[in-house]
């Protein structure tokens, strides 16, 4: 898998606690701390846009981030949707590595950048159906 570095930005952000809050309650719940406020999402987006619409792309396909977006008043609100969706995505795909694997708990972004990467890109669509 490239280096995504939003991806890496992500797991710089948060411990594997929240990771787990992200991942069973999702950002919306107020636990993507760092994420909470449209400007927060907003500059978000803007600083990783072509991270998150591969990172997207690769998982759900082109149309899916259409389909997304219909319902959004305005940019902030896409890129907001667009930015939680994808840290929802980037914590689940840490659990379920986690739980695969039978690792621990990891701090520090090198240690859960390489344990997020061990896998191919593959493996992480197989979490979300879209491999067999």
């Amino acid at each position: 898998m490239a280096t995504n570095y939003a991806v890496k930005s992500i797991l710089n952000s948060y411990d594997s606690d929240s990771l787990r809050d992200i991942a069973e309650h999702g950002c919306v719940s107020g636990c993507a701390q760092e994420h909470i406020y449209y400007t927060e999402t907003s500059e978000f987006f803007d600083k990783y846009e072509s991270d998150i619409e591969e990172y997207l792309a690769d998982i759900y396909g082109e149309d899916f981030m259409f389909h997304l977006v219909t319902d959004c008043h305005d940019m902030t609100d896409m890129k907001n949707k667009l930015v939680w969706t994808f840290i929802e995505l980037v914590a689940s795909d840490y659990m379920n590595q986690m739980t695969d694997e039978g690792e621990e708990d990891l701090d520090g972004t090198d240690e859960l950048w390489q344990a997020f990467t061990y896998r191919s890109t593959s493996s992480i669509l197989c979490h979300h159906g879209e491999v067999a």
